[in-house]
């Protein structure tokens, strides 16, 4: 029987990925989605010299898209005086023996603009969980980049793990995934005859990246693409390459000559039935989303922003902006200064808001929304007060706080 653990295979999947690669383009399409996400990251780092830039990416594989990310990188440094002093470090992740000496080979010889020792390599032959449970040297990544890979990973779990322990404060998720079309059509039947999963519902993964990143109130980008896969030589059983190609598009090592022969008809015709005719060749659709995942809310778009908006509105609708924006700030995750930073605005933003005239033996009434373990509301409090002894007005005036 078919197997989900199909990628970690070893040589077979390596060739069977090869052969879906030469039909389908897709490795020029990544790239493509490549190029239009990292040089706009790598201009709002505000990289400056000797700084370290760290790249995280889960389900390397073999190298090839890894190398790619980190040439278009390169090259958008190189744009400035930044491309000889800015280091680079990246660590990958797979667990696949063989793909991972094929990348260990690959970085032996880099190709330009990556062979001027700038670069630094970390290659974790392991899954994605035994990665977390690892106890690695704490690192801040600029980028985390799971490229067809988070299928075999619990999305959720993925993700908050990477925004809490792997990302800094301005780094960015970039997730490249299959849509509905031919491949995910088949590996979803497959899963439902079969009664095995490669991992995540691959046919549905973005749609759950956008419910997830909507759930946590982070920011999230889609760019989505459409192209075509020649399975002509599926059909033929005497093919080499069309049975590689259709271990792949099942995800099952020898599909057609492990599996019932009438199952296997079966998928042949389900196939068929997804594809289009042209010059004489079948045709199926190949749909894939680029995913760029962020916090929603820096500091400074907070300090930047929020001066215009609150001073723009009245008392009442200042204090329940001024609440809002503060529930958003206590979901970000900064690797270190977040308290300090939160109090920064605090200071800058809380005297303002209260009130000059206040009849005495008045009490001010607070509610805080999303308020944690207090921390926040203290600090809140505290600078209250402290704007109410500037006065008289402390020994009168009781502070309410509402949770």
């Amino acid at each position: 029987m078919g197997s989900s653990l199909f990628a970690n295979s070893g040589s077979l999947y390596s060739k069977s990925h090869r052969v879906f690669l030469d039909k389908s383009g897709q490795t020029e399409k990544i790239n493509d989605l490549i190029q239009l996400c990292i040089p706009p990251l790598i201009n709002e780092k505000k990289i400056v010299k000797e700084q370290s830039l760290n790249v995280l990416s889960i389900g390397s594989g073999n190298g090839q898209a890894d190398l790619f990310v980190l040439k278009v990188i390169k090259e958008e440094l190189m744009k400035t005086d930044l491309g000889h002093s800015v280091k680079i470090f990246n660590r990958a992740i797979d667990p696949n023996l063989y793909s991972c000496d094929l990348y260990r080979a690959a970085i032996e010889n880099l190709p330009r603009p990556l062979n001027d020792g700038k670069v630094a390599f970390e290659i974790c032959q392991q899954s994605f969980e035994e990665y977390q449970e690892s106890h690695r040297e704490p690192l801040s990544f600029d980028i985390v980049h799971f490229i067809h890979s988070i299928y075999y990973v619990d999305i959720e779990k993925a993700l908050l793990h990477c925004f809490e322990k792997e990302l800094s404060g301005k780094g960015k998720i970039i997730c490249i995934a299959s849509r509905r079309g031919l491949i995910c059509s088949v590996v979803s039947k497959l899963q439902q005859k079969l009664q095995w999963h490669v991992g995540s519902e691959i046919y549905d993964v973005v749609d759950k990246m956008i419910q997830i990143a909507n759930k946590n109130g982070w920011k999230i980008e889609v760019h989505d693409q459409e192209y075509s896969i020649d399975v002509t030589e599926v059909f033929d059983p005497h093919s080499t390459e069309g049975n590689l190609l259709l271990d792949f598009l099942t995800q099952t090592e020898n599909f057609r000559n492990t599996e019932d022969k009438e199952f296997v008809e079966e998928t042949l015709s389900f196939i068929r039935d997804l594809t289009y005719v042209k010059g004489g060749k079948f045709f199926g659709e190949k749909k894939e989303s680029l995913v760029v995942i962020s916090s929603r809310i820096s500091s400074r778009y907070f300090e930047v922003t929020s001066i215009s908006l609150i001073y723009s509105l009245t008392f009442s609708r200042k204090k329940e902006l001024l609440f809002w924006l503060s529930r958003g700030l206590n979901r970000l995750t900064y690797k270190s200064g977040q308290t300090e930073k939160i109090n920064d605005l605090l200071q800058l933003h809380i005297p303002p808001l209260v009130p000059t005239k206040i009849p005495q033996e008045r009490s001010l009434n607070i509610l805080s929304i999303g308020s944690g373990n207090g921390q926040t509301d203290l600090s809140f409090l505290r600078v209250i007060k402290e704007e109410l002894i500037k006065t008289d007005r402390a020994q009168c005036e009781d502070l309410q706080p509402s949770h």
